[in-house]
């Protein structure tokens, strides 16, 4: 039902008997203690519970605080909040409902609090839309909880009564928020961790592959190809032997070596780039080592596995992980 006719009714019993009224709203005498407000018995329903009950809420929201900076908008809230925590009454306070809440979101803000200098802000930005209108939903719940509980006189008489269990479900909002924000916060510190793992992998693959030396000039289009004049076949020539070879390339079940052979100036190294620029085209190509007698380098032939190898490896991820297992167990392998 609605709180409206309560609230009638007691606005009626303030004008039926004032001087009553007034004598509990303003000399709020202590409550007769019982069972279950024995804890509660030296305090009068007036003033505020967290005076009267120091929290390590308080110590936990001021250490947040100071790593929040990281967060837009969250220190600013944190402030809001431990205001909203000062304004707490008796009359919420000391429901055992309301305090085990308390002490969760006590635990939630310790757990966020050891985090959150953990987070990078340039990379952390960009991750944390959903967490900064959280924030501004933080903020605002936290402005209301404050007027909820800062009415005075005869009106909180007639009002807070109600108020309480609006009070207690924006705390559990609170809650919700906060262990949301700490959801991002991790998620993001493990995406950033992720982020630094993969990019020191990397950086230990790329040193396990520099190792092997291999001789990228070699590669049929590298630059030094043009200084040995390294070209491709004249349009409309060579058709035959050509299609020869890529047949034999795309033949899962074809000869494992295609043998060409030939006397020195007839073409075998045109035939042979023409072969791989084709191949490059349809994305068939792996690697390459083409031998010249003008590139020393290139005439020694030591380095054609550990060349072909590092091409293989930038080509296929598997081979590369294999590749640099075995470099890591054995790092003269490539030498």
């Amino acid at each position: 039902m609605s709180s409206r006719p309560r609230t009638r009714d007691k606005l009626g019993r303030l004008l039926q008997s004032p001087a009553r009224a007034f004598d509990r709203i303003f000399r709020s005498p202590s409550p007769t203690p019982s069972a279950s407000s024995a804890n509660a018995s030296n305090t009068g329903s007036a003033g505020k519970w967290s005076e009267q009950n120091p929290s390590d809420l308080k110590t936990a929201l001021k250490m947040l605080s100071k790593g929040a900076g990281v967060v837009p908008g969250l220190k600013p809230a944190l402030d809001v909040l431990g205001r909203c925590f000062d304004t707490i009454t008796d009359t919420t306070g000391n429901r055992q409902d309301f305090q085990e809440l308390i002490a969760s979101i006590t635990q939630s803000v310790q757990i966020l609090s050891s985090h959150i200098g953990k987070l990078h802000t340039s990379p952390m930005t960009e991750r944390l839309g959903n967490t900064i209108r959280r924030v501004t939903s933080l903020n605002g719940l936290a402005d209301h909880i404050i007027q909820k509980q800062t009415r005075t006189g005869a009106r909180q008489y007639i009002e807070a009564q109600d108020d309480v269990d609006e009070v207690i479900r924006c705390f559990r909002r609170v809650g919700l928020l906060i262990q949301q924000i700490q959801s991002d916060v991790l998620l993001s510190i493990w995406m950033t961790s992720n982020d630094n793992l993969r990019t020191s992998t990397d950086h230990l693959k790329n040193t396990r592959l520099q190792a092997l030396s291999a001789v990228l000039a070699a590669q049929y289009d590298s630059r030094e190809a043009s200084q040995v004049r390294r070209t491709a076949c004249t349009p409309d020539t060579r058709k035959v032997v050509l299609q020869e070879l890529q047949d034999w390339a795309i033949d899962p079940d074809g000869a494992k070596v295609y043998w060409m052979n030939g006397m020195a100036g007839t073409g075998k190294t045109t035939i042979a780039y023409t072969l791989c620029s084709r191949l490059e085209a349809a994305g068939q190509l792996a690697a390459s080592f083409f031998c010249s007698r003008s590139l020393p380098e290139c005439r020694d032939v030591t380095r054609i596995i550990p060349t072909i190898a590092y091409q293989l490896a930038r080509m296929c991820v598997p081979f590369q992980d294999e590749l640099c297992r075995a470099l890591d167990k054995n790092p003269d392998l490539g030498g």
